[in-house]
Formats: structure tokens, sequence, C-alpha cells
């Protein structure tokens, strides 16, 4: 992974902390069950950082 795609990976996570609880380590998000999934940054991490969506019961 070159410095300015672990840079994006940052800024993503920086952007969805507010909303979502992850795990960079486990490269998981964790997403409460009833949320559209319509967010761009997080489709960004499942798609190109190959992130796990984990949904949960709040």
């Amino acid at each position: 992974m070159t410095q300015k795609e672990k840079n994006r990976r940052y800024k993503l996570h920086q952007k969805i902390k507010a909303k979502y609880r992850y795990e960079a380590q486990k490269k998981t998000v964790y997403v409460p069950h009833d949320d559209d999934l319509d967010n761009k940054d997080l489709k960004e991490l499942t798609t190109k950082f190959n992130y796990n969506i984990q949904f949960e019961i709040t």
C-alpha cells in the first residue's frame, strides 16, 4: 500500500468515525442494522480497501 493510499484510508476513517464504529486492524466497520448504506465513504472502504461490514443491533 502506497503512502497516498494510507492517507486516503486514514481520511475515510476520520469521516466515518462520527457515525459508525470501526476496527482498522480487523478491517471491519460496524453499522446499525437499520442504516441504508448509501454512504460514499463507506462504499469506498469496502470496494477499494476490502473492508467488511458488520451489522449490529443497538
